[in-house]
């Protein structure tokens, strides 16, 4: 009997190309998230990565401790569910407790890394432009206000979720299988953030494709579980102040809009107050009728895109002062004192992040048009959000590099609870000692 040889064939060329190309199309998404992963861990100072921040500690591990992750993931605070950044500290406790500040920095990075590369992956067939998709990526890592408050903690994630719902929710979907992945992914950010509620207009658009149906029904999930947490136990306003649509719209071009370029606010205060908000005003013009003309000369997809991005950043700003009424939101009384005292709110830089957006999505309109002109408009829109990020890069100033240094915390409540007299012991963490809370003796060991 002859033994026959069953050595595997050779692909064909097709197929080998086939296979050339899907590994090629995976190799920019693998890029862009080291590449944010990198630069985003790099953008916040040593102490800042081993400082445990505000809700990260008092709330979402003090929970995790008490309860335990199961009995926590769904546990309602400040009138909303927290759900992706329990289930990160949750996993970070896997850790000592000495490394808890380290691995929810970590964590917090590599999240936005990949929201960021989500964001490439969900432009594709949106946005014509590989390379507008890829600064547009790298834009929740590098928006310049990003290392003030918002990034290398999981408190702050909601806002960088929220960024990625109008990409979601305009991205196509041709397979159940990524109907479903992307289902999950909407009903993950909707039981974080509360917000994706004013990005749920645009699954209208594909409403007859049957597969984007797990997108809407993760979405309403989501959604539905925030409104009725909040409806059920609302968040506490103790203050009788009102802020105005005035004080959103002068707030909007101090914070937001000059936040989209830079990430020191005191400057911009200071220009303010030297010379009122016409230097800014300026060019918010010039960006408006840009995005407008993006509308008329792009596709349909991309006009989404502008108007959802652009929609955004207006929202998450109003929603911002209005729901949140103070007098440092109250812009229109500031005086020249005021403008120079000025600081960053971590709600400038989620609308931040929809502007410079809102920016990449107009760039793309033109950047595909087959008039050179109107090709070097795109081009120079692109180069103006790339110098932003490169003269933004370095780490601000007014970051939080204060500390106090996780791990010297633990190392000094070891040392009190070793004592035998307690059975908690005090920690300190940012941004200040209002935030402190006792540790039981055992979990510090």
């Amino acid at each position: 009997m002859d033994v026959v040889s069953h050595a595997p064939a050779l692909p064909r060329p097709a197929s080998r190309s086939r296979l050339l190309g899907s590994l090629a199309g995976l190799g920019m998404p693998v890029l862009l998230f080291v590449l944010s992963a990198v630069v985003g861990w790099l953008r916040l100072s040593p102490v800042v990565r081993q400082t445990v921040w505000a809700e990260d500690g008092r709330v979402f591990l003090l929970d995790e401790v008490d309860r335990g992750p199961v009995d926590t993931v769904f546990q309602h605070y400040a009138g909303y569910l927290h759900v992706v950044p329990r289930i990160l500290v949750a996993i970070a406790r896997v850790l000592p407790m000495s490394d808890f500040a380290v691995a929810t920095t970590l964590l917090s990075v590599l999240t936005v890394a990949g929201i960021g590369v989500l964001v490439y992956v969900l432009t594709d067939g949106v946005l014509r432009s590989r390379w507008v998709r890829v600064v547009l990526a790298l834009v929740p890592t590098l928006v310049p206000l990003g290392p003030v408050e918002i990034a290398g903690n999981v408190a702050n994630l909601h806002w960088f979720l929220l960024f990625l719902a109008p990409f979601l929710f305009l991205a196509p979907v041709r397979t159940w299988l990524r109907g479903s992945l992307l289902g999950l992914v909407a009903l993950l950010i909707g039981l974080t953030e509360i917000q994706l509620v004013a990005f749920l207009p645009l699954l209208a658009l594909g409403i007859r494709n049957p597969r984007r149906l797990p997108v809407l029904i993760g979405a309403l999930l989501g959604t539905g579980a925030q409104v009725f947490i909040t409806l059920s136990f609302p968040r506490t306003v103790t203050t009788p102040w009102r802020n105005t649509v005035s004080d959103v719209v002068i707030g909007f071009i101090a914070e937001p809009f000059a936040g989209a370029a830079t990430w020191n606010t005191s400057a911009v205060g200071r220009l303010i107050a030297a010379h009122g908000l016409f230097p800014l005003v300026v060019p918010l013009v010039v960006v408006v009728v840009a995005l407008v003309a993006g509308v008329v000369v792009g596709r349909a997809s991309q006009r989404w895109t502008i108007a959802a991005t652009a929609f955004g950043a207006v929202a998450v700003w109003a929603g911002a002062v209005l729901l949140n009424p103070s007098p440092q939101l109250s812009f229109t009384g500031f005086d020249a004192d005021h403008w120079r005292n000025v600081w960053s709110f971590r709600y400038t830089a989620a609308s931040s992040m929809f502007v410079l957006a809102a920016v990449l999505s107009t760039a793309d309109a033109f950047a595909t048009q087959s008039r050179r002109w109107l090709r070097a408009v795109g081009i120079g829109l692109v180069g103006v959000v790339l110098v932003v990020f490169l003269v933004a890069l370095p780490r601000p100033h007014e970051s939080r590099d204060a500390g106090p240094v996780w791990r010297q915390e633990v190392d000094r409540g070891t040392q009190q609870c070793s004592t035998g007299r307690h059975q908690t012991a005090e920690v300190h963490i940012a941004p200040s000692d209002a935030w402190s809370f006792d540790l039981p003796c055992d979990d510090l060991r």
